[in-house]
C-alpha cells in the first residue's frame, strides 16, 4: 500500500484527525490554507479557506486526475462568486497509493476508512465554524463523495453534476484500477460495497435527511442510464425523494461534460436561499440561473441594457417598408377593381449582435 497504511484503527484515526482539524480551525488565519491530518502513519491534505463572519460552509471534493499534469496533494479550486461562505476543498489520500491511479471517489483503500474520517473532520469543522448551513459539491467522481458525505449530514444540501452513483457501474478499466490498487486483497467475485460505501443508490435508499440538486447533461448518455436513472428508481418511493431537485441540461458538447453556467446558479442557490426547502431553492435558483457568475463589485452600478443597433441593409429594409405602407395608406381611396391582390413580399429585420 505504498507506506498509506494506517497502523490505528479506523475510529481512532477518525477522532484523531477530527480533533486535529478544531484545533487547526480554531487558530486564527485569514485567506486560503492547506492543512495536514496525519495519525496512524496516513496524511490527509484540506484546503481551508474562512470567510470572516460566515455561518455558511461548501465541502468540495475533486474527480478524476491527470496524474502525468498534476501532483498529490489535488485540491478543487475556490468559487470565488460565493460570498459569506467557508469553503473546504478534500484531496483524496487514497491517489497515494499507486502513482498511475486517476480515480478512487474519496472511498479509501485498505487499512483507512476514508468516508469515516470525512465524516469526523467535516463534522468537526462545522462544529468549530459554528455553520448552520452546509453544503456539498462535486463532479463525476467527487459527485458520488459529495452524495456519500452529504448523507451523513442531515439537513445538508448537495449539489452534483454529471456524478457516479455506483462505483462499480463505471467504466470496467477505471474500477479495476481502483479494486487494484486499493483494496488488493479483495476477491474479484466480492462486491466493492462490502468493503466500503460504494453504492450511492443503496445508500439513499435506506432513506435520507438531506437535500439532493442532481445536474445532468443530456449529453452523457452514459451516466444517465447507469447512475442518474438507478439513483432516482432505488429512492422514487421515499416521502423524502420531494427532496431532490433534477437538472437536465445540454451545452451541445456530447459526453461527460457540463459546463459551468448549468450547475453553479444552484450552487449559489443553496448557500443563499432563505431555507432548505426544494420550494425555496427553486425560486432563489430562477433568480440567479441568469445572473453572471462572478458578482458585480461593490459600488459599481450595473449599466442599463441597450438594443443592439441596426445594420444599415435593416435601416434600408425598414425605408422601404415604410414607403410601401405609405403608398398603400394613398391606394386605399382609390376603388380596387382586382378582386384577388398580389401580396407585397415583406423583408425581414434582423438585429446585429455585438
Amino acid at each position: 500500500m505504498n507506506g498509506i497504511t494506517s497502523i490505528l484503527p479506523s475510529d481512532t484515526v477518525a477522532q484523531a484527525m477530527a480533533a486535529q482539524m478544531k484545533r487547526k480551525v480554531a487558530t486564527p488565519r485569514r485567506g486560503a490554507r492547506t492543512i495536514t491530518l496525519s495519525a496512524g502513519g496516513v496524511d490527509l491534505h484540506v484546503r481551508l479557506r474562512v470567510a470572516p463572519g460566515a455561518d455558511r460552509l461548501l465541502v468540495t471534493f475533486h474527480g478524476g486526475v491527470d496524474r502525468a499534469r498534476a501532483t498529490l496533494p489535488v485540491f478543487n479550486g475556490f468559487i470565488d462568486d460565493l460570498p459569506g461562505t467557508h469553503q473546504l476543498s478534500v484531496s483524496d489520500p487514497s491517489l497515494g497509493c499507486d502513482s498511475a491511479l486517476r480515480l478512487a471517489w474519496h472511498a479509501g483503500h485498505e487499512g483507512f476508512d476514508t468516508p469515516a474520517v470525512l465524516r469526523a473532520v467535516i463534522a468537526a469543522t462545522i462544529q468549530q465554524l459554528k455553520v448552520v448551513r452546509t453544503a456539498f459539491f462535486g463532479t463525476s467522481g467527487g459527485g458520488f463523495a459529495a452524495l456519500v458525505q452529504s448523507h451523513a449530514v442531515p439537513g445538508s444540501i448537495v449539489v452534483v453534476a454529471n456524478p457516479q452513483t455506483a462505483i462499480e457501474r463505471y467504466h470496467p478499466r477505471q474500477v479495476a484500477s481502483y479494486r487494484a490498487a486499493c483494496w488488493p486483497e479483495l476477491p474479484p467475485e466480492v462486491p466493492l460495497d462490502s468493503v466500503t460505501v460504494a453504492d450511492c443508490a443503496r445508500l439513499y435508499a435506506g432513506g435520507f435527511d438531506n437535500t439532493v440538486i442532481y445536474a445532468l447533461s443530456l449529453g452523457d448518455g452514459h451516466h444517465m442510464r447507469h447512475h442518474m436513472l438507478p439513483f432516482v428508481a432505488a429512492i422514487a418511493h421515499l416521502p423524502a425523494a420531494q427532496r431532490l431537485l433534477l437538472h437536465t441540461d445540454y451545452d451541445g458538447n456530447a459526453g461527460h461534460h457540463m459546463a459551468r453556467s448549468h450547475y453553479l446558479p444552484w450552487l449559489r442557490a443553496a448557500l443563499t436561499a432563505t431555507d432548505t426547502a426544494p420550494a425555496s431553492l427553486l425560486t432563489m435558483w430562477h433568480s440567479l440561473r441568469d445572473a453572471p457568475l462572478r458578482p458585480l463589485r461593490p459600488g459599481r452600478r450595473r449599466p442599463a441594457p441597450v438594443s443592439p443597433p441596426f445594420a444599415p441593409s435593416d435601416l434600408a429594409a425598414g425605408e422601404r417598408v415604410a414607403a410601401w405602407l405609405a403608398g398603400t395608406a394613398r391606394e386605399s381611396s382609390v376603388p380596387n377593381h382586382n378582386p384577388i391582390p398580389s401580396a407585397p413580399t415583406l423583408p425581414v429585420l434582423r438585429k446585429e449582435h455585438a
